[in-house]
């Protein structure tokens, strides 16, 4: 019986062993399947890529480790050469693996952009391109370099193009107010458009700019102080729209050491309007000397009457 006993036992234990190193084989066939049809969760292009990701990562974070610490002494320079040759062959390697891969183009002509190495990076943007045109960071990289590069034109269609694709990314709509305002024969070649249209679109990317990320200083000086352009290069505009852009500066951060400078702006724009009951009132804000001075010397020129000696 009990041989009997231990018989049977041993028997159903085999048939459960069987039983589950069928459903484990079966479970990692049927992974294996999804793996290579690329309907499991990560492809074998998407692993090695994240993988890759995380070497980018940790590389940057490592190369401003050593330049922090270490300064520009020849062991630094060292270790930091190693870690970006790494870097570079491991980017290199995957390409020659997926040679098709856009996002990993553009993530590496981005590092060899910011050491450095700009041509080599415009190479890589190129190439992604050519693969897809969907991807809007890339467009605005590329955008980036053209335009620093004499190609102004294809720098603006580029980040129209960025715009169309993420319409809410307030850098290219900054980029852009940047390249129209500057390149107003491009902008033209491109639209047709005159000078004042030209201006009223540049300042109307600048304010989109400011609008999306309206805790952005940068964007917000930037768009008032378009103003001043626009005003002397093209009659018409009206500086009602260049008064509410500096409020709108002054009301981002009541504690900011630049808050008499905005209002030295602000004291500027109401005697461009005639305005010298409101000058004033802005000039009694300012409490820097330096600002003082500033401001009662723009309202002398434009109220001789009504400025004696500074206040």
């Amino acid at each position: 019986m009990a041989r009997g006993g231990t018989y049977r036992s041993h028997t159903v234990w085999s048939w459960k062993r069987f039983f589950i190193s069928l459903s484990f084989v079966l479970a990692i066939a049927s992974a294996t399947l999804w793996w290579h049809s690329g309907r499991f969760p990560y492809s074998p292009e998407e692993v090695r890529f994240r993988l890759l990701m995380v070497q980018y990562v940790q590389t940057k974070a490592q190369l401003d480790q050593i330049y922090m610490q270490a300064g520009s002494s020849s062991v630094s320079e060292f270790n930091m050469n190693r870690r970006i040759n790494r870097l570079c062959k491991s980017f290199e390697t995957f390409l020659i693996r997926y040679p098709s891969h856009d996002q990993a183009m553009n993530v590496y002509g981005s590092f060899l952009d910011e050491i450095g190495k700009g041509e080599d990076a415009v190479q890589w943007w190129e190439r992604a391109v050519e693969f897809s045109r969907r991807n809007p960071q890339l467009l605005n990289n590329l955008a980036n370099y053209y335009g620093h590069n004499g190609r102004a034109e294809d720098a603006i269609k580029l980040y129209e193009e960025a715009i169309k694709i993420e319409p809410d990314e307030p850098i290219y709509h900054f980029n852009l107010g940047n390249m129209y305002y500057l390149f107003r024969k491009e902008t033209n070649a491109i639209h047709g458009w005159n000078l004042r249209k030209t201006f009223e679109h540049s300042l109307l990317h600048f304010r989109i700019a400011r609008d999306l990320a309206p805790e952005n200083s940068e964007y917000a000086i930037s768009y008032a102080e378009t103003y001043y352009g626009v005003k002397f290069l093209s009659k018409g505009f009206e500086w009602r729209d260049a008064e509410d852009a500096w409020k709108f500066c002054l009301s981002m951060d009541p504690q900011s050491n630049y808050q008499d400078s905005i209002r030295v702006h602000l004291v500027r724009i109401n005697s461009y309007q005639g305005n010298s009951a409101i000058a004033l009132d802005w000039y009694g804000q300012i409490k820097s000397p330096g600002s003082r001075q500033l401001s009662w010397q723009i309202m002398k020129r434009f109220f001789p009457d009504e400025t004696g000696s500074e206040i």
